[in-house]
């Protein structure tokens, strides 16, 4: 029995955009890296995060990724954040209005004192900087006022700026 390429998954289908992403297996196996991975509000659950750190874990998920509205758990959250201890490529990751909590926030926090490559995570609804966190983007506020934050942000946020020199105000 043989299989012939390209073997496809039907991956992101959002409320405002209806058209389709197909990823072969050569891109979810990492043998082809893509320059976006975008699984956003496809409802896909915990497997969303499992191709995802799959393809993070293998440097193959491209400079940004966007797994929000999924219905991840903290178990996904945990997984992904583990993967970015690896990663040298990645520098964008979106898991907003997903089910994710403070665990996922501590595992990403852990992370990102190993990772350099991410620049910015969305973790509830709000993107945040990381080099502004951590004080390598020199800001001395952080503009957080209205920003739609849950006990993911809060951790992360919390962890990173003990380390940062330069912030001087909230």
């Amino acid at each position: 029995l043989a299989f012939e390429e390209p073997w496809t998954i039907n991956a992101c289908r959002t409320s405002t955009n209806r058209e389709s992403t197909a990823l072969s297996i050569d891109q979810i196996s990492g043998r082809q890296a893509v320059a976006k991975l975008e699984l956003g509000g496809a409802d896909l659950g915990d497997a969303a995060g499992v191709v995802t750190a799959q393809m993070i874990t293998l440097d193959a998920a491209g400079r940004g990724s966007g797994v929000g509205g999924n219905g991840l758990s903290d178990e996904s959250g945990v997984a992904l954040a583990d993967t970015l201890k690896t990663n040298t490529t990645l520098t964008q990751l979106d898991l907003g209005s997903n089910s994710i909590g403070a665990r996922t926030g501590l595992a990403f926090a852990e992370a990102l004192k190993i990772n350099s490559c991410l620049t910015s995570i969305t973790l509830d609804r709000t993107a945040l900087s990381i080099d502004q966190l951590r004080g390598t983007q020199a800001v001395a506020k952080l503009e957080l006022a209205g920003a739609d934050l849950g006990d993911a942000s809060g951790v992360v946020i919390a962890q990173l700026i003990t380390l940062n020199t330069a912030l001087t105000r909230l």
